[in-house]
């Protein structure tokens, strides 16, 4: 999540590379300094991602010839971004092109693409705009990244944003500089932004003259519409995908192998994660919950507005199991995110189940 510049001598040879070895698509050079295999759907999901970013922010992506290195896990963010606390910041990108650190894939590391893609486009431009795509950028279908407006917040301006130095800019800043951007994006379209933060003068130059140049109106008036907007909360990227969006009609059950070699699967520090489901449940209700398993974690979280109406508190709580726990609990009548995933070190397979039926109050 920050910019740095950082050096090539760091990387590590594919004789200190773990038993997974180094994993390469046409335009990244995957390693971790972690412990765990990367899994074999993580490649293919990065390259996915940065494809995806490349053609949003209408910039083209560097030659097969020159990979980027895409250095994972926390001993990586340690060395490479040596200039900020690692405790604090979840990745970097090498201001010359050349390589990025994250500590883990999904969100931080689409983040560290959207920067690499336009250092290699270059020129950068203020941070408001290269943090606030990075943040947009980082979510994707079934990997959704949540954005707020202001409602009355009281969070910076652009205009005080803009004016922020580029080594003070820090977290803080990230979620109104995304806020911005996406009510820019979402209200005069995408390639206007994208025109915008491509213009090379817009590395030296005055914003806020380039801002009403491009838009037609001034950086004042466009937060205060910022400022008024009462339309609903920006979501960037589908959070439920069709084919893996399921109902609670009495009972739910499904069973799978979570495989760090199934080509679905994805993870290389922290866990291995399977693709992400959906819960659609009708109408509020009780249930029973069991997650069979050798090892891993189900995660049963709302992150949509819904209005089941009259409900307890315990109806809207996430749920969260362990492996081989059962639980029983109210649930509202909402779209739920599942995500089955494990930490369990080595990342070895196991069968699982989840079984998820309705049952007297």
């Amino acid at each position: 999540m920050a910019l740095v510049t950082i050096v090539s001598a760091a990387c590590p040879s594919p004789e200190d590379a773990n038993d997974d070895g180094i994993v390469e698509t046409s335009h990244l050079r995957i390693t971790t300094t972690e412990d765990e295999p990367i899994c074999k759907g993580t490649g293919p999901f990065l390259q996915r991602e940065l494809e995806r970013i490349s053609a949003t922010l209408e910039l083209p992506l560097w030659s097969p010839d020159d990979k980027l290195e895409v250095r994972l896990g926390f001993g990586a963010v340690e060395e490479l971004c040596s200039a900020h606390d690692p405790d604090v910041i979840n990745g970097c990108a090498d201001l010359d092109g050349k390589a990025i650190a994250s500590k883990g894939v999904l969100y931080s590391t689409p983040h560290e693409l959207a920067h690499a893609v336009r250092i290699w486009n270059g020129p950068l431009v203020p941070r408001m705009f290269e943090e606030g795509l990075a943040e947009i950028l980082s979510g994707s279908d079934g990997y959704p990244w949540y954005v707020q407006f202001p409602r009355g917040m009281g969070w910076p301006t652009p205009a005080e944003l803009l004016a922020v130095p580029p080594e003070e800019f820090d977290l803080t800043e990230y979620i109104p500089s995304q806020s911005f951007l996406s009510w820019l994006w979402l209200t005069y379209g995408r390639d206007q932004l994208m025109a915008l933060a491509n213009d090379p003068r817009l590395a030296d130059g005055d914003p806020a003259t380039l801002f009403e140049e491009h838009y037609g109106f001034s950086l004042a008036d466009a937060n205060q519409g910022w400022v008024d907007e009462d339309g609903p909360d920006p979501v960037w990227g589908a959070p439920c995908l069709p084919e893996q969006t399921f109902t609670l009609d009495g009972v739910f059950e499904i069973d799978g192998v979570l495989d760090c070699a199934d080509p679905e699967v994805i993870g290389a520090t922290i866990s291995m994660s399977a693709p992400p489901m959906c819960l659609v449940v009708p109408q509020n209700t009780r249930t029973r919950i069991t997650f069979e398993a050798d090892h891993g974690y189900l995660s049963i979280v709302e992150r949509e507005g819904c209005d089941p109406g009259p409900t307890s508190a315990e109806a809207t709580r996430d749920k969260f199991l362990d492996a081989g726990e059962t639980i029983e609990q109210d649930i509202a009548g909402c779209r739920y995110r599942m995500v089955l995933a494990s930490q369990e070190p080595g990342f070895p397979p196991t069968e699982w189940s989840i079984r998820i039926e309705e049952i007297a109050g």
